[in-house]
């Protein structure tokens, strides 16, 4: 059973590594080179996620994927505030006199989505959850 649940895991981040990366295809997402750094995460999750699916055979495999994992996690945060900082931006222009309180909240919710970057952490975290028991050894 824990074998099950820890290739569900690894899957759904492996499916949310192939997924987002089309996302950001269609999205036009290559503006700037900033903005292949969540393609490069998703290549090392897919990585990880794989590894992570078969079952690391060692403690150093599992170390790389957890490591990994927080380096897309940073990757993600990183993206997450650049995308409040942009949005930010955006009603300054838009919105110059509005009070402050009131620009923060609709930069959280504005034209670049604050979670659209926390998809690549929901990845992460989940790689890290399937490699919470033992190591398996081959028998």
């Amino acid at each position: 059973m824990e074998s099950w649940y820890r290739q569900f895991l690894a899957g759904t981040a492996a499916a949310i590594f192939i997924v987002t990366p089309l996302e950001l295809l269609l999205l036009d997402h290559t503006g700037s080179i900033v903005q292949f750094a969540p393609f490069i995460a998703c290549a090392a999750g897919l990585t990880a996620a794989v590894l992570a699916f078969r079952g690391p055979r060692s403690n150093s495999v599992a170390q790389v994927c957890r490591w990994i994992a927080y380096a897309i996690i940073l990757v993600s945060m990183y993206g997450m505030l650049e995308h409040v900082l942009h949005n930010l931006e955006l009603e300054r222009e838009v919105r110059p006199d509005a009070p402050t309180g009131t620009m923060l909240w609709q930069s959280i919710f504005g034209a670049a989505p604050l979670l659209a970057s926390g998809i690549l952490s929901l990845g992460a975290l989940l790689i890290w959850a399937s490699l919470k028991q033992p190591v398996s050894r081959p028998t």
